[in-house]
């Protein structure tokens, strides 16, 4: 960044839940700060100012880059992770929350006095050029994050080597701000020496940067004050790599953008044709180690980390009974003896603990409270991401059964945890411990898969595949506090019913009465009138709850079904039983085409009025868990009438990469490459059904790969049933399925309506009518090829 004059003269922001240390960066447009949150982890936090921008739109445009940005940020390691985005319209200003880039001045460990952060031109200023196979690494690591980002339609457009810094040890891509649609027109300058002829606005503009950055790599020019063309490195050198590296440089930052890479993949491809391994092969410190997806042949000797917090019993007593144990069966074993505490200290740490096959991690009342052990499981958890899982984090639970704190609950919860309660449980625990570590080291059995589950509807509650987003969390909270009225939006197949089914259960373990309506299973009689519906709702509560009087019990004709239903949720329902009741509602979509849904759900939001108004009256015991897929407000123009904008609004998202990178490892690690991986999630998208019924073919050995991919979009193929059945629902609306042929043509949703209805029905995705495609890859090609 340039010109800090611009942004010194801002008053310190106020960014929610986060305390402001220090301002590590100024530039043109705002700040960059290290910042600690509630939680006691540090994060870098960028503010953007709009008083810095000559007009409203570069600003309004940057505020949309970053929100384009923020899901695909947590989609690949190459990108910083962009955790929140925040706003402050009245003081102009908004700004983002990210990943901490590491400490230049303190190795992994954060020193707030004296934090710089390492970037690649950091790096430059210290090491004044980096060796050809740390460069090829970098190149690799960051040309599949580049390609990622195209192929969902956005560009860089900034790129140089202060843009790249370095989080745990890998080198990723920030300062996303920049990040725009590639259709869009771009009118920002970039960085002087990284610009290629025809400007900023390319996927081959960014490749042509990148290109730039690496030749500074590797030949220790400056290019924003040197920006000429690379030329050859050493003319007389004879080494093949060198000649290759060269080639690819030079083909990358190509005047004529015709004779440049045509895509970061193919760039990709050609630095991977380099056999640069032998060159001295970087630390596992400075780029992240090659990714495998498939799975690990045994090993003579495993190496497990073991994490615990010191000088605390009995979790040493522990420690040193699994130290001794697992090192008897001839493995390498690793943990923290707090000698010589210093840089190289925490650097070995964190080397260790990245190298091992597993990571042990000892929870007690004791160290759930230690910095250290929730950084260590973070270190852990960051490089399983990027090593195909590896470490495998596995908790022990010390005499400890209850939930997690923040940051621990968010990485561990979702894992099976093993158990410890006396000496008498050594033996058990390392038996334990050995068979889930040994196992780990084998690809799961066919055989062992296919008994597990079927793939259909709601996931069983013991489920060891299903996947837990951060919705779950919202939701178990909102169910905790007995929130009046829990709203779960998501399209078909999200997932809704399963999450339902877990908060419900989650309520019951904590002693609240469950009572659950299906509303698929109501049929035309149930839905004939406002009456027959409301019988039946309280016929389903009171088999549910076992009560000993029916709806018809107490029915009153000179009353209106309101009131009735009313007066038997309140006299039979709340007042007679002991507690707080949660009421799960599941596609309650089906009430919008009734003529007396906006009734319905106008009592619904009369009982969340009156609890505000009478906390400790009968509707304080009662919360309402409603699930659904379709805009309300299509439905109900109401805003008084409608409990759909009150309450706490929850969204269920489509797995995102590490999600399905996880449920992967789960099935078994069928895909065999990282390639494979890779291609498998652009096929289906992250859609939850389409993920789990891909992986539960693959891995039961159904078929293999590349015939899953080959025949994934046909209509014979595994997702046959279901890509016809959303053909026939379009086939009956045949304005929508005209819409969706423009979408596939290129074309927008000409209403907001058309938009909403089809990203309901799980067929479309995106922001806005503007933004409208296709869920998935085989969502794209399956219509394109009926309906175009």
């Amino acid at each position: 960044m340039a010109n800090p004059e611009n942004s010194a003269a801002n008053p310190t922001p106020r960014i929610p839940d986060h305390e402001l240390i220090s301002c590590v960066g100024r530039g043109s447009y705002g700040e960059v700060w290290l910042a600690k949150s509630v939680m006691g982890t540090f994060r870098g936090i960028k503010i953007v100012y709009r008083q810095t921008f000559d007009s409203d739109r570069p600003f309004d445009r940057e505020f949309a880059g970053i929100q384009k940005f923020e899901p695909i940020s947590r989609t690949h390691a190459g990108f910083i992770s962009i955790l929140h985005i925040g706003q402050n319209m009245e003081a102009g200003y908004f700004y983002y929350v990210m990943e901490v880039a590491d400490d230049l001045t303190s190795g992994p460990a954060i020193n707030p006095q004296k934090y710089s952060p390492r970037t690649l031109s950091t790096e430059l200023q210290h090491r004044r050029k980096l060796p050809l196979s740390e460069c090829v690494h970098i190149g690799l690591s960051l040309t599949t994050a580049l390609g990622h980002l195209h192929r969902h339609g956005l560009i860089h457009r900034d790129i140089k080597p202060s843009n790249i810094i370095f989080v745990n040890g890998v080198p990723k891509l920030a300062d996303i701000g920049l990040v725009t649609e590639i259709s869009e027109q771009a009118t920002f300058a970039g960085t002087p020496g990284y610009i290629p002829p025809e400007g900023p606005g390319s996927p081959a503009a960014d490749i042509y940067s990148f290109g730039k950055v690496l030749y500074e790599l590797s030949m220790g020019k400056d290019q924003e004050h040197f920006p000429e063309l690379p030329t050859r490195m050493d003319e007389g050198a004879n080494i093949p790599e060198l000649l290759q590296w060269n080639q690819v440089i030079l083909k990358a930052c190509e005047n004529n953008v015709q004779k440049r890479f045509q895509s970061a993949d193919e760039m990709h491809a050609a630095l991977s044709a380099i056999p640069a391994a032998g060159l001295h092969p970087p630390s596992a410190a400075t780029v992240p180690a090659p990714s495998s997806m498939g799975t690990n042949s045994p090993q003579k000797s495993m190496r497990v980390a073991l994490l615990y917090k010191s000088n605390v019993q009995p979790d040493g007593r522990l420690l040193e009974c699994l130290s001794t144990k697992l090192a008897q069966r001839g493995w390498q074993v690793f943990f923290d003896k707090h000698l010589a505490i210093g840089v190289q200290w925490a650097r070995e740490i964190e080397s260790k603990i990245r190298e091992a096959d597993a990571a042990i991690v000892l929870l007690s009342a004791a160290s759930l409270q230690s910095e250290m052990i929730a950084y260590e499981v973070e270190i852990a958890h960051q490089a399983a991401q990027q090593q195909a899982g590896k470490p495998r984090l596995l908790p022990v639970r010390i005499q400890f059964r209850g939930p997690l704190p923040g940051s621990l609950a968010t990485l561990l919860d979702a894992l099976q945890y093993f158990l410890w309660e006396a000496p008498a449980d050594d033996e058990r625990l390392v038996a334990e411990l050995i068979r889930a570590l040994e196992t780990s080291q084998q690809a799961a059995s066919p055989e062992s898969l296919l008994k597990l589950e079927s793939i259909g509807g709601a996931v069983p509650l013991d489920s060891q595949f299903y996947v837990q987003r951060p919705t779950d969390k919202e939701f178990q909270a909102a169910i905790d506090r007995r929130d009046s009225i829990v709203l779960v939006k998501g399209a078909r197949q999200m997932g809704k019913t399963s999450l339902l089914a877990r908060g419900l259960q989650q309520a019951r373990q904590a002693g609240a009465k469950v009572a659950l309506t299906d509303f698929q299973k109501l049929n035309s009689v149930h839905l004939a009138s406002v009456e027959a519906f409301f019988r039946t709702l309280g016929q389903f509560l009171a088999d549910q709850l076992d009560l000993s009087v029916l709806p018809e019990d107490v029915w009153d004709p000179r009353r209106s079904p309101n009131t009735n239903f009313e007066r038997f949720l309140r006299r039979e329902v709340l007042n007679k039983l002991s507690g707080h009741l949660v009421w799960g509602l599941d596609e309650v979509d089906r009430l919008f085409t009734c003529e007396f849904g906006s009734e319905v759900f106008g009592l619904f939001r009369s009982w969340h009025n009156e609890r505000a108004l009478d906390p400790s009256g009968p509707w304080g015991r009662l919360t309402l868990a409603i699930a659904y897929a379709t805009e309300a407000h299509l439905f109900i123009t109401d805003v008084n009438q409608s409990p759909f904008n009150v309450g706490t609004r929850l969204t269920l998202d489509d797995f995102n990469l590490d999600q399905v990178a996880d449920l992967h490892r789960r099935y078994g690690s069928p895909l065999k490459t990282e390639s494979e991986f890779q291609r498998f999630f652009a096929l289906l998208g992250g859609q939850p059904y389409l993920i789990r019924r891909g992986l539960n073919e693959i891995a039961s050995g159904a078929v293999t790969f590349e015939q899953f991919a080959a025949q994934a979009a046909r209509d014979e193929g595994i997702f046959g049933d279901h890509l016809r059945r959303m053909l026939v629902l379009l086939a009956k609306d045949t304005e929508l399925a005209e819409v969706v042929r423009g979408v596939l043509r290129g074309q927008r949703c000409p209403t907001t309506t058309s938009f909403y209805r089809l990203r309901s029905a799980g067929v479309m995705k995106g922001d806005s009518a503007q933004q409208v495609q296709p869920r998935c890859e085989i969502y794209a090609t399956y219509l394109r090829n009926h309906l175009v």
